[in-house]
């Protein structure tokens, strides 16, 4: 054995308990495409928390459709995989996660094991109205699994205000907690489900007897109106993410 692998491998046995897989998937939807801000954009990336690097990231724009996907990339412990599509049609992205996978910002970093697990699949489009100024949200289906430990499945959608000056070109619109005009959240935790800015009677939940919780949507729409100028309008972004972290994209 070489010299140097021995203390590698050490090192790695000692941050086992705080490496955990995070994937994520996400859309961005803007009013309109213009050459230096497209319209579709799409991303994914996979993680291992402890790592400074993401083991994966894609990203594409497109005034007509998008895609990016990081197939599985393991974790000392579990691993993860994310891809995402997105164009006129809607956004339609996916996921898993095994071992200590993280959903989100978890209530602690405890807990997980080698048995936790989790997946989501979401298709969701955005329909911009210039004359009402509101936007349609509508989730057409989907499916959000988790483990019943402390880690969190979710999946969110914000509306923001983006500030991109004409010719200054930029890939992927950047969301801060200043220029969010509306959140919605689906959080799967523990086995329970919790639902911000949808109607959450339109949530089917159950769990396995392996301690499985499913959550499975069809058709909810929240339409949602800005007192805004019609510029303030044309610059809105909507954004889904599914297994993010929501400090963070």
């Amino acid at each position: 054995m070489k010299k140097w692998f021995a203390p590698l491998l050490a090192l790695l046995f000692v941050m086992l308990p705080t490496l955990e897989a995070r994937a994520a998937g996400w859309c961005s939807t803007r009013n309109k495409c213009k050459w230096w801000a497209k319209k579709y954009t799409a991303n994914a990336d996979v993680h291992c928390i402890g790592l400074s690097l993401p083991l994966c990231y894609q990203h594409q724009g497109h005034c007509d459709s998008a895609s990016a996907s990081c197939s599985w990339r393991s974790c000392p412990v579990g691993g993860a995989s994310a891809w995402a599509s997105n164009g006129p049609s809607g956004c339609y992205h996916g996921g898993s996660r095994t071992g200590m996978g993280l959903y989100g910002t978890p209530a602690s970093l405890e807990g997980g094991d080698e048995k936790s697990s989790g997946s989501h699949e979401v298709l969701s489009h955005a329909v911009f109205d210039d004359l009402s100024r509101s936007i349609t949200l509508t989730l057409d289906r989907g499916y959000m699994t988790a483990t019943a430990d402390t880690m969190v499945s979710r999946f969110d959608v914000y509306v923001f205000r983006e500030d991109v000056k004409e010719g200054q070109e930029v890939d992927e619109p950047v969301r801060t907690p200043e220029n969010t005009r509306w959140h919605g959240s689906i959080v799967l935790q523990g086995g329970r489900l919790t639902v911000e800015g949808f109607d959450p009677t339109l949530f089917k939940v159950s769990t396995d007897r392996a301690g499985l919780t499913t959550v499975t949507f069809a058709q909810v729409k929240q339409v949602i109106r800005f007192d805004v100028s019609a510029e303030d309008f044309e610059n809105l972004v909507v954004q889904s993410v599914a297994d993010g972290n929501t400090s963070g994209k």
